[in-house]
């Protein structure tokens, strides 16, 4: 089990809902990051409004993740 600060749950209710929008590279398929222009598309089926501290925060998960994906 995960502990979430409350302030982080809406980025990590958008980030578990793109779980399968990781953008892919090479003949591995390295994930290289999350594909942002299905950001608002999810937001929005999540009733999140999509500001800077949302995507700052959505930002620090995704790189959290691409650190434990490459190891």
């Amino acid at each position: 089990m995960v502990e979430v600060m409350p302030e982080n749950w809406g980025a990590m209710r958008i980030f578990l809902a793109m779980d399968t929008q990781w953008r892919r590279a090479g003949m591995a398929g390295v994930a290289t990051g999350l594909d942002y222009a299905a950001l608002p598309v999810v937001a929005a089926a999540l009733a999140l409004a999509l500001d800077a501290d949302l995507l700052a925060r959505l930002r620090i998960a995704e790189g959290a993740a691409l650190v434990a994906m490459a190891r």
